[in-house]
């Protein structure tokens, strides 16, 4: 059988200006065609840019020869030599233009030496010892922590001693011993469970919430929060003193505060910002008394050692210095506004006599009130006191009866009320 020169098996069905081609009883992939092959179709060629499948390609460019459907075709293999001769020219042109491979023929081997990039074209030797070379055909880290004579992988992040200005360089073990407290080995030295902070029986290992009560011989420092009694009604926070007894920070009852060594609230905050204390309280040198009083040195500008005595004395020195007067039985009060309140008594022997009030009015007197007091009254007698004449210095007074139609001057005892300013 005649060796064809191009493949021709099938048909080809291509669209006007198509890359697309498909066959039709056609086995290209089988027969090895591949990129750079050229398709031959009514009269016009097409560069292959890929085959697909046994049935189907793709051309470099558009086709030009027009919309064919089942027709014959030509497939033109390239030749191996050409696809070698180009090859070998991409690499010339690749590894001459860069520089690379004259960068490295300049340089000068060595033994245990590894060429290097300086720069696009530039190379330099650098030192690659015995031991590097074992390290360097280490398939994966295990192997190469072998190499190296590294501790295995942890797979946690260890304590790390240091950092700070008197700290050495010790190894620090922590570890749940089997009694289940937290224990403590620096260096060779066994702490146990014997720690600043003891957290023995009272710490979950699988959580950082504590089970139980946690004791502290030293300080705590924290930047996060520190909660205590998490999900409880009432949660206490214990300062102990093995000399002074026990003091609480106790959380309850809507109020947090203090406790005594007795467990009693000695001072307390409501949620309704109400502050109670049991006993005094001080600030400075003053003292809230449990009697409601304020005790303090301020007070003795008042002439006092407290706010009650201070203010009550100052309010009576403040009314005294507002009313003066006489509180004798003819008398007067002097008001701030400068009303003058008077008032005396007196007999009137024969029906008339002319009064002199105990001090006389500045400005002007407005009114008197005279009233009779005695003698007493028959069903028979009507007795009365009127005044005229009034000045800002006195008033007359008349003191009259009436029996059986007739009017009569009558001694009579009487009183009388001035008002003036």
């Amino acid at each position: 059988m005649a060796l064809l020169s191009d493949y021709t098996a099938g048909t080809v069905t291509i669209a006007a200006n198509g890359t697309a081609v498909s066959g039709s009883g056609t086995a290209w992939l089988a027969a090895g065609f591949a990129e750079g092959d050229v398709l031959i179709a009514n009269g016009y060629f097409g560069l292959v840019g890929s085959v697909q499948s046994n049935t189907a390609l793709t051309l470099a460019q558009p086709w030009r020869g027009g919309a064919l459907n089942g027709a014959g075709y030509r497939l033109r293999y390239q030749g191996d030599g050409s696809r070698i001769s180009a090859q070998a020219r991409a690499l010339v042109e690749l590894l001459g233009g860069s520089g690379n491979l004259e960068a490295l023929g300049k340089l000068t081997a060595g033994a245990n030496q590894l060429p290097y990039f300086t720069g696009a074209g530039q190379m330099a030797l650098t030192g690659l010892t015995p031991f590097a070379r074992t390290l360097l055909d280490d398939a994966d880290q295990a192997t190469a922590r072998q190499t190296l004579g590294a501790q295995a992988a942890l797979g946690f992040t260890p304590i790390q001693q240091g950092g700070t200005a008197d700290s050495g360089t010790n190894k620090i073990y922590v570890g749940w011993g089997s009694d289940a407290s937290l224990r403590l080995r620096i260096d060779n030295t066994e702490f146990g469970s014997t720690w600043p902070i003891k957290a023995r029986d009272n710490v979950a290992k699988t959580g950082d919430t504590m089970t139980g009560s946690l004791t502290v011989n030293g300080d705590v420092s924290t930047r996060s929060n520190v909660r205590v009694g998490v999900g409880q009604q009432s949660s206490m926070l214990e300062m102990h003193d093995t000399d002074e007894g026990n003091r609480y920070l106790h959380n309850n009852g809507g109020a947090i505060g203090f406790l005594g060594s007795t467990v009693n609230w000695i001072f307390r905050v409501g949620d309704n910002g109400v502050a109670v204390a049991a006993g005094e309280v001080h600030a400075g040198n003053a003292i809230l008394g449990t009697d409601g009083n304020v005790y303090g040195s301020v007070w003795n500008n008042w002439g006092a050692a407290d706010a009650f005595t201070a203010i009550s004395t100052r309010i009576d020195n403040r009314i005294a210095s507002l009313i003066s007067g006489s509180l004798a039985a003819s008398g007067y009060t002097k008001l701030q506004n400068g009303l003058i309140i008077q008032w005396g008594s007196g007999v009137i022997t024969n029906g008339n006599v002319g009064i002199v009030f105990p001090i006389a009015f500045p400005n002007a007197a407005y009114a008197v009130v005279p009233v009779s007091s005695g003698p007493t009254a028959d069903n028979a007698t009507l007795y009365s006191v009127a005044a005229d004449g009034l000045t800002q210095t006195g008033v007359n007074l008349r003191g009259r009866g009436t029996l059986g139609g007739g009017v009569f001057a009558a001694g009579l005892n009487y009183n009388y009320i001035a008002i003036g300013r």
